[in-house]
């Protein structure tokens, strides 16, 4: 299928115009107007992160704990959730650095570093606002999936967490524990139209600041030179093609 893809829709998007299938667009009403447009390229980011809030059922009040915060995908989750009204937001990573960036984002967010063990970050992760009602697990190419089971370990009763595809392994679930316990585990992947639809509204609204997220921006003329900035580029940032 990726290869009928491929051969149908070929130009890609490194453009100032692009072919795309009508499924594969969504209008935004009102975009055209927002003043800083290279920012909206943080959509793909918000809305991937956004469909996992959204599978995760997080209301407003609940503690939600991030797995990977300091990743793009990470700080999109801290922000999502965040906007939709999360009373603690534990951001887990091993950069101290850009752990200190993101609870400087909201007096919401409270920083916890991730050193490994199973139990002592489970641990770290219910004394700081008590046990998560939803985990997400924003890693991306886990090399272990400790970090996710200290996630699991730490859910509260009833909790709820959610897979976005960090772990290339699969992972000692105990059964008996997600049965008395009345745990949800969720997949998410990429994001549904109508996601990234009311995560748009949440910017409209006031609630995401995009002027929050790092912006780089690239000319369209050097692809290999903008990706390869991309690649470089981690943190609550991302790489903005300029025409």
């Amino acid at each position: 299928m990726v290869d009928a893809m491929r051969t149908q829709w070929r130009h890609g998007t490194m453009a100032q115009k692009a072919l795309l299938p009508k499924e594969a667009v969504t209008r935004l009403p009102g975009a055209e107007h927002f003043d800083d447009p290279g920012r909206l390229a943080f959509l793909t980011w918000l809305g991937i992160a956004g469909e996992g809030v959204e599978q995760s059922g997080q209301k407003p009040g609940d503690v939600v704990a991030i797995l990977g915060a300091t990743g793009q995908m990470g700080g999109a989750a801290v922000l999502v959730a965040l906007a939709k009204g999360a009373s603690r937001v534990i951001a887990l990573g091993r950069n101290e650095a850009a752990l200190q960036k993101l609870a400087a984002l909201d007096k919401r967010v409270v920083p916890v570093r991730l050193i490994g063990k199973i139990d002592q970050d489970a641990a770290a992760i219910t004394a700081v606002a008590g046990a998560p009602h939803v985990v997400i697990d924003t890693m991306g190419d886990a090399d272990s999936a400790n970090p996710l089971l200290a996630g699991f370990a730490a859910l509260r009763d009833s909790g709820t967490l959610v897979l976005m595809g960090g772990v290339r392994q699969d992972i000692p679930i105990p059964y008996g524990e997600v049965l008395r316990r009345r745990l949800t585990i969720r997949g998410s992947r990429m994001y549904r139209s109508k996601t990234v639809l009311s995560i748009w509204r949440l910017i409209e609204a006031g609630l995401i600041d995009l002027s929050q997220v790092g912006m780089v921006e690239v000319g369209i003329d050097d692809p290999k030179a903008a990706i390869e900035t991309a690649t470089r580029t981690t943190g609550l940032s991302f790489v903005s093609l300029r025409p």
